[in-house]
């Protein structure tokens, strides 16, 4: 269980897929610009512990039920101002040229 670190007079704000890349920026941002940021992945890189004023929620998987139970759990019923939801689907389209 993570505690909650919402100030009400901080935004809130809520970033999957936190643990590099993209969202690890967003995180770093938002965190800079005075959010209160909840950052979900999957495993926390060692840049992303290394924030302050961060709460981390690890094992948030959004294609699993538990990973977005944990990450409801994590938010609890504070008010999300922001959220980017920027993890990656590991998925497969097949492209197909319209019909003619």
């Amino acid at each position: 269980e993570c505690p909650a670190i919402h100030k009400d007079n901080m935004p809130y704000a809520v970033v999957t897929g936190s643990n590099r890349g993209i969202g690890l920026a967003l995180v770093t941002q938002l965190a800079k610009d005075g959010y209160t940021v909840v950052a979900a992945c999957r495993k926390a890189s060692d840049e992303l512990k290394k924030l302050d004023k961060v709460q981390i929620v690890e094992g948030v998987d959004t294609t699993k039920q538990a990973g977005v139970d944990a990450l409801k759990a994590a938010v609890g019923a504070n008010k999300v101002d922001l959220l980017i939801n920027n993890a990656h689907l590991r998925a497969w389209m097949t492209l197909r040229s319209p019909s003619k």
